[in-house]
């Protein structure tokens, strides 16, 4: 309690040229910064109750705020949900507004560590998302909250995937990041020799005239599953489906489009397989 209270008197900071400032703004917009420092930036009290609800703690938080907010809703919130490894951070309003990312803020927001389940683990798993190239971080939150809704509890992602912590993807994902377990990898290569999935069915999405129809009555979707969804520009390489003997799978749909968002690809396909499951 007496850490809780240490931030009814604390300094504002208002200077650009602060350490902790720089800092902030290079969570808030750096996936570089954010990988390599394994930090993110979490804004909105629904979003930070589930964060709390759903992660192990790893490590002190840091906890920032505007100088104009109530500091004892903060107070509240952090005893509501037994916070008490926690750092203060006060912003004056203005170097505030140039951190959050939300409108309406509630004036504060967390630096959190990323969760420590967030990397490979050699165990048998049933079902995963395989994310190669998504580059939109807004589809890429997307991607993790119909993942998560389904019930997915493993996406792999590689290198040239959006950062899956960024705050656009976070607030996408709808808390979906803090239910689910992210494994990074180098390239498709990488993913496609795992031990994890040699015996899964390893599913490709494509447009294209050779490939199953989804809704195909003879395609199994209650075996376990790889779901393997390219970049919205480029989706997956025909070099690379023939290469590795992917099963390719075409969602049926007006010829006069050309292909669907990545997001709705996915939220189609999961749901398909649901629904099998679910007879």
């Amino acid at each position: 309690m007496n850490n809780l209270m240490s931030l009814m008197s604390l300094p504002v900071i208002e200077s650009k040229q602060n350490n902790q400032v720089k800092k902030l703004q290079k969570i808030v917009s750096s996936n570089k910064y954010r990988q390599e420092n394994k930090l993110f930036w979490i804004e909105g009290e629904k979003l930070c109750k589930s964060f709390f609800e759903n992660v192990k703690m790893n490590g002190k938080l840091l906890l920032v705020f505007d100088q104009k907010t109530n500091k004892k809703l903060i107070i509240n919130f952090c005893l509501k949900n037994n916070i008490k490894e926690v750092n203060f951070t006060c912003l004056s309003s203005s170097l505030f507004r140039g951190i959050s990312q939300i409108e309406n803020s509630p004036g504060w927001g967390i630096v959190a560590n990323y969760p420590t389940n967030n990397f490979s683990e050699t165990k048998e798993i049933k079902d995963v998302v395989i994310l190669d190239g998504v580059q939109d971080p807004g589809n890429l939150g997307n991607i993790i909250r119909t993942s998560a809704a389904v019930g997915i509890e493993n996406i792999w992602v590689t290198k040239s995937t959006s950062d899956p912590y960024s705050p656009k993807a976070i607030r996408a994902g709808s808390a979906g990041q803090f239910i689910t377990k992210f494994s990074f990898f180098s390239d498709l290569n990488e993913i496609l020799n795992r031990n994890e999935i040699s015996k899964m069915q390893i599913l490709a999405t494509v447009v294209r005239s050779k490939s199953v129809n989804l809704y195909d009555t003879k395609l199994d979707l209650k075996k376990n599953c790889a779901w393997l969804f390219g970049s919205e520009g480029r989706g997956i390489s025909s070099t690379a489906i023939e290469k590795n003997k992917l099963l390719s799978l075409n969602i049926p749909h007006l010829a006069k489009i050309e292909s669907l968002n990545v997001a709705i690809a996915v939220a189609v396909c999961l749901f398909e397989m649901k629904r099998q499951r679910l007879s």
